[in-house]
């Protein structure tokens, strides 16, 4: 494969029954993890035909699966120009998936305040800030998000970015996902006098 390692996920199933613990810690772990576990787990047992066939009379599956299509982002968004200065994400999916985990005094400042400080990790080059959270019509990142991510990343408008919540260090985690092409500079003129 050219040195392409596919992610993957380590979903457990037992027939057509996932364990929603294994997956709420898979999610937790860092993707770039899940192409050496993948390896791993494809070195388990090998099925002979005579067992595959015994299991499905007996109605079961002890094979695990291994899904190739694991995607941590909750959030993924596009940027826009207006997201440049402020990153807006939707409502329902950080009520859902951020708001209810949040520590109790965030929760707290978010209930008073409609806005707490938030931890913002950036995989890409392995540092973390701190970010104003906002909770209005829409929940947005505001103070600090374009000084420490879109200054500093240098992000412009058509770029996808993705985030998801991680409960255990109680921080978002954040990638840059696509980059825009960017045409080179044009090479700047000498003055030959």
């Amino acid at each position: 494969m050219d040195g392409v390692v596919q992610e993957s996920s380590l979903a457990l199933t037992l027939g057509r029954v996932a364990e929603p613990e294994l997956q709420a810690n898979i999610e937790e772990q860092h993707p770039r993890n899940l192409g050496r576990i993948h390896t791993r787990l494809s070195a388990f047992k090998v099925y002979s035909l005579d067992q595959e066939v015994e299991e499905s009379l007996l109605g079961v599956c002890t094979r695990l699966k291994l899904c190739t299509s694991f995607d941590p982002w909750k959030f993924k968004k596009t940027l826009g120009f207006s997201n440049l200065e402020r990153l807006c994400l939707l409502k329902r999916v950080m009520d859902a998936h951020v708001l209810p985990n949040l520590s109790i005094a965030a929760q707290q400042q978010m209930a008073r305040y409609r806005q707490t400080n938030v931890q913002v990790y950036d995989e890409d080059i392995d540092s973390t800030h701190a970010i104003q959270f906002k909770n209005e019509e829409s929940n947005i990142f505001r103070d600090g998000w374009e000084q420490h991510f879109v200054d500093r990343r240098r992000l412009v408008s058509l770029e996808v970015v993705g985030l998801y919540w991680q409960n255990n260090k109680q921080q978002f985690v954040f990638p840059i996902l696509k980059r825009v092409q960017r045409s080179p500079s044009p090479p700047r003129a000498v003055n030959q006098e």
